[in-house]
């Protein structure tokens, strides 16, 4: 004889498992990238405004939840990155944009 389970008897288990997904869920990104745009008016050119431009352009790429990637902001900011790892000597961060305009190049279909 097999046991009997009740829908009902399922649905407290689901709400607590929803419940425990919706507390544990990843901060919304667009409020990270409004963070990083107050930062980079208020910053100094350094190696963070090279990250920072760099999250800014990654963000522009693989905007979660949104219609569209906005290429040509993100292609932007990989420029600005690049720009200013070369004069400040940051390679890193110069590889990084140019992994990132690769990236830009690929979703645009721009090989």
């Amino acid at each position: 004889m097999r046991p009997f389970c009740a829908p009902t008897a399922l649905l407290p288990v689901l709400l607590l498992t929803l419940l425990a997904a919706a507390v544990n869920a990843q901060p919304v990104p667009r409020a990270a990238a409004d963070s990083l745009l107050r930062r980079l008016q208020a910053g100094k050119a350094d190696t963070n405004r090279v990250h920072q431009f760099i999250r800014l352009g990654e963000y522009q790429v693989y905007k979660p939840g949104e219609s569209k990637a906005d290429l040509d902001s993100a292609r932007t900011y990989a420029r600005q990155a690049h720009d200013l790892s070369r004069r400040l000597g940051f390679y890193p961060g110069e590889a990084a944009s140019l992994n990132l305009l690769g990236t830009i190049s690929r979703e645009a279909r721009e090989l």
